[in-house]
């Protein structure tokens, strides 16, 4: 049981940064920088959702699937990226149904800006 609790509290420690991160991330835009892309195969139906800061860089990229029982857009995964000192940061996030939030299979990935200008680009 010690162990266990040992192993909870380690998740724990693992798991917050990128909670933290995800969460300064998502404020970091406006409505008006806003992009909504729906594509439909068949009867499968998804949306991205792009956001953009004051420099038109993508901030955060959002996907949601058409619920076709309920009619709503049912999130599904989240990647926030964050500019600061010549890195980018880029949080990817599966959507947790029992919390509602993006928690699932939480990973950080940081890249050099200078190598990497643009991570995710609008589309056209």
């Amino acid at each position: 049981m010690k162990k266990m609790n040992m192993m909870a509290v380690m998740m724990a420690m693992f798991v917050a940064p990128f909670t933290a991160n995800a969460a300064a991330m998502k404020n970091n835009t406006s409505d008006a920088h806003q992009k909504e892309v729906v594509f439909k195969k068949g009867q499968n139906q998804r949306k991205v959702v792009y956001q953009t800061d004051d420099q038109g860089r993508v901030v955060c990229k959002t996907s949601y699937y058409w619920n076709e029982l309920f009619k709503t857009w049912d999130p599904m995964t989240r990647y926030s990226v964050l500019f600061e000192d010549g890195k980018t940061k880029v949080v990817f996030a599966a959507w947790n149904k029992d919390t509602h939030q993006f928690s699932n299979h939480q990973t950080m990935q940081i890249f050099d800006s200078s190598e990497f200008p643009i991570i995710f680009q609008l589309p056209e």
